[in-house]
């Protein structure tokens, strides 16, 4: 669905310095665009995620993020060393 489509407030194109804060740090970071609802933020560097499976940890960044519904979201993570995790195999679960 094409972002237009899934704004309920109308946006403005507002360019602030802002900083985004996550558990593992700070980024500093501007808004592009602001609504009652949200905004659209640009920012240096990477937010780090660790994706346990199988009882082990893998370090990666997160890619991207699409909205499913109110509660639940889907991500995309790069891993830092993807050779690490190829070498588990993933059938059967």
């Amino acid at each position: 669905m094409p972002d237009a489509d899934r704004r309920q407030a109308a946006r403005r194109e507002v360019k602030v310095p802002v900083v985004m804060m996550t558990v593992s740090g700070s980024l500093n970071a501007e808004t592009l665009d602001i609504s009652h609802d949200g905004a659209l933020v640009r920012a240096k560097g990477h937010l780090t995620i660790l994706l346990e499976f199988k009882g082990a940890r893998y370090r990666g960044r997160l890619v991207r993020a699409m909205p499913v519904d109110a509660e639940t979201g889907d991500y995309g993570i790069k891993f830092d060393d993807p050779g690490a995790f190829a070498a588990i195999p993933l059938e059967p679960f």
